[in-house]
């Protein structure tokens, strides 16, 4: 599955309607490698997330709009009509379709990524660090 990473999520021209990447590429491709290999699918989207392992915690992946305005912790990758992928960071407590699903959260708590009370809130929509 190709990926091809959408230029409005790192231009400062979209940066006030689109999330926008504050890593590198090579990690949002990463990101998305490991999103596809562990099989962390919901609704036709992979979700992602870069766990830090020497500090223990979620790496931020990117920056939401005003009025979020926060660095945020998930990516969501989606597909396009001739199968080629693109990914975007998300605000899980913005809005419902940002949000992974739980069978996708209890992979990530069952690595060890998220805590059952994060797992909660994300669920839930509301906000919290990974």
């Amino acid at each position: 599955m190709p990926y091809t990473p959408n230029p409005q999520h790192r231009s400062a021209a979209y940066a006030s309607r689109k999330t926008q990447w504050i890593v590198s590429l090579d990690v949002e491709q990463e990101c998305y490698a490991q999103a596809v290999n562990e099989e962390w699918l919901y609704k036709d989207s992979y979700w992602g997330i870069r766990w830090n392992q020497a500090e223990e915690k979620a790496e931020e992946l990117g920056t939401a709009p005003d009025p979020i305005g926060e660095n945020v912790q998930i990516a969501k990758y989606v597909s396009d009509s001739h199968d080629n992928w693109h990914g975007y960071p998300v605000a899980h407590w913005g809005a419902p379709w940002d949000r992974p699903d739980t069978n996708v959260l209890r992979k990530w708590f069952e690595n060890g990524y998220i805590s059952a009370p994060k797992m909660s809130k994300i669920i839930r929509g509301k906000k919290c660090t990974l």
